[in-house]
């Protein structure tokens, strides 16, 4: 199951939360602010982490099929939240922000280093344009991209295993391919 790590818990994302439950995601919700970062918010979570960022993010690991959805309260935690997931492995990776905020933390990531290729995958500003401007609304935005993402990645691994079925079964294809009969346009397989 594919885990979803919401890093911040203000008001939008409590709202990812509750549409969150019902895509069959493992939740994970980090916020260094006691009020924001609890199981009485977010009973749906299966983890609440109420810590630093940086140390919560370091204490889940990464995996190649997390989805990071980036809302905390400010642009250095957004910045330090991004920096330390692009470091390690993830599926998809969000922020939230204004396209002024957004500009401003991926200078400060190349400035870093990061590879304009790595940048260029961050959705940012996060979730699909539909024109939302409430926190509920934003919330349908981002779980629609996250929908959209989990399908694509459903489709490249289905691709990847057709594929490698093909090549492991060669043989057995070929034969399939070889020994059949046309007759009347209909294609019958010994």
């Amino acid at each position: 199951m594919e885990r979803l790590i919401l890093c911040g818990g203000g008001h939008v994302s409590l709202q990812v939360a509750w549409i969150a439950q019902r895509l069959d995601f493992e939740l994970f919700v980090i916020d260094d602010r006691a009020d924001f970062a609890n199981r009485e918010r977010f009973p749906m979570a299966r983890e609440v982490l109420c810590m630093p960022f940086l140390e919560a993010l370091d204490q889940l690991g990464s995996r190649s099929s997390d989805y990071y959805v980036i809302l905390s309260r400010g642009h250095a935690h957004d910045r330090d939240c991004l920096e330390h997931v692009l470091r390690g492995q993830y599926a998809y990776a969000g922020m939230i922000g204004s396209k002024t905020k957004v500009a401003t933390v991926m200078k400060s990531l190349r400035e870093e280093g990061f590879d304009q290729q790595v940048l260029d995958g961050v959705y940012s500003p996060i979730g699909l344009d539909i024109g939302a401007q409430s926190p509920a609304e934003i919330a349908v935005a981002i779980a629609a991209q996250l929908i959209q993402q989990l399908q694509h990645a459903c489709r490249i691994r289905l691709a990847r295993d057709i594929r490698a079925f093909a090549i492991g079964n060669a043989h057995q294809i070929a034969e399939i391919v070889l020994n059949q009969r046309f007759r009347g346009g209909i294609v019958l397989v010994r």
